[in-house]
């Protein structure tokens, strides 16, 4: 991948949301035990992932990061660490696990210390009514994707570039952003009900996040990253991935991939439907088995040197093939095809209907590609 070019300012707006989302909170540990009961039944998101480094950076566990969290209703991101820094001596993956690192504490320290308010305001005089309105007011700032990519930009002070994407769900809404081509694909009922766009500078030249003030060329998630949210319903499967995926399958495969391996476990969809107790941990096995069959697909078709993939195609409508091809490939009037190699990263979140746990738990091993 290519390096962007683009100047643009976000420390101020990087400061303003490290105030809203990073407050000072005393989390004494009757706050951080009551925190985390949460009673209501709600729509959650069931997450698992699945990962495999580019062959040759697979000593290093690859150049992709991602994370998966249970605070508040569920969040995942994915981070794809600009491997051109590599030219620089600089691990990309670096600067990739730390963003994910970064936006995860953020959203789980939120979580916390908001559980910790409503433990006293439920002991304040508040009308029940008002004190419900304020804490959807409160929560919409908490739950702001591109504020969370604003954080990890600030906070990830280190050489390197990512593109980045994270997904939180708010009751019933998946708010997204994205900044590049790590992006988001949301399913319903054997069809599409979303999806995220690409942002590049041209071709394989994705926008890409530093840190502004070791790289003053960066795009900047306050000024580039793109916004979108949807409307979610039970049973709704969100997939968030790196380019690896994207570049490797096309949307239409990804479509019969989950539909399939849906239709296959339609058990154990059955018992996620009945069973609420058990809803998240039925909809992670399913998310998981989702998450690995999509890498393989995607691991097979970038190997297969025949295969007209995405990546190609794309190359092909925008004239870049020329530049791709030998002059005695073109002089035979060879055509391009080919899968793209590179690390290949799936975050997919089954959308269930449950209580969420006494404790939210966040993947630990998210923070890396393994």
């Amino acid at each position: 991948e290519i390096r962007s070019t683009r100047h643009s300012t976000a420390m101020a707006a990087a400061r303003h949301v490290l105030t809203v989302h990073g407050r000072r909170v005393r989390t004494c540990r009757r706050h951080v035990k009551r925190a985390c009961v949460f009673q209501e039944t709600s729509l959650r998101l069931a997450a698992a992932a699945a990962a495999v480094p580019h062959p040759a950076k697979a000593e290093k566990g690859g150049e992709d990061a991602w994370f998966a969290t249970e605070a508040f209703h569920g969040a995942v991101g994915v981070a794809d660490g600009v491997s051109g820094w590599a030219e620089d001596g600089v691990d990309p993956g670096d600067y990739a696990r730390m963003f994910m690192n970064a936006c995860k504490e953020l959203l789980e320290q939120s979580a916390v210390s908001e559980a910790a308010r409503s433990v006293d305001d439920e002991e304040a005089s508040e009308d029940p009514e008002d004190r419900e309105k304020r804490w959807r007011r409160e929560r919409k700032k908490l739950l702001d994707p591109v504020g969370l990519l604003v954080h990890g930009q600030a906070r990830t002070r280190v050489l390197g570039a990512a593109t980045a994407c994270v997904a939180l769900l708010d009751h019933d809404t998946l708010r997204v952003a994205h900044v590049g081509d790590s992006g988001v694909r949301v399913l319903r009922k054997g069809e599409f009900v979303g999806s995220t766009t690409v942002q590049q500078h041209m071709f394989n030249c994705p926008f890409q996040l530093s840190h502004e003030e070791l790289v003053e060329t960066t795009d900047t998630a306050e000024e580039d990253a793109e916004y979108i949210d949807w409307k979610l319903e039970e049973g709704d499967t969100v997939v968030v991935a790196s380019d690896g995926l994207f570049d490797n399958v096309f949307d239409e495969d990804i479509l019969k991939i989950v539909v399939e391996v849906e239709r296959r476990v339609v058990e154990e969809e059955r018992r996620l439907n009945e069973d609420k107790d058990e809803s998240l941990d039925v909809g992670k096995k399913l998310s998981k088995l989702l998450a690995e069959t999509l890498v393989e697909a995607a691991v097979q078709k970038s190997q297969d040197a025949e295969y007209v993939s995405p990546f190609v195609a794309e190359a092909v409508n925008q004239g870049m093939d020329a530049y791709m091809l030998s002059p005695w490939e073109r002089i035979l009037g060879k055509k391009l095809t080919g899968g793209k190699v590179d690390d290949i990263t799936v975050v997919v979140a089954k959308v269930v209907l449950g209580k969420t746990p006494k404790e939210f738990s966040s993947d630990r091993e998210g923070h890396t590609s393994v």
